[in-house]
């Protein structure tokens, strides 16, 4: 960890839970909070599966790992 005040160590997920956020949540009617953690699997599933990024040479995740 590093000193207090540094957001470093948090850019990672800070950054998944805006995308998470922005592309499935605010879209996405929740009525318990068992749908919101089906909602939040399901979002994993397909963000390291079958999102892909131009970042990643246009392979998702899981496939940019098995290639590098």
């Amino acid at each position: 960890m590093s000193r207090v005040s540094r957001c470093l160590d948090n850019q990672p997920i800070e950054r998944f839970w805006g995308t998470y956020k922005s592309e499935s949540y605010y879209l996405t009617k929740h009525d318990t909070y068992e749908d919101v953690l089906k909602n939040v699997s399901n979002y994993i599933r397909y963000y390291n599966n079958h999102r892909y990024t131009e970042r990643l040479e246009g392979l998702s995740p899981n496939e940019y790992r098995r290639v590098a």
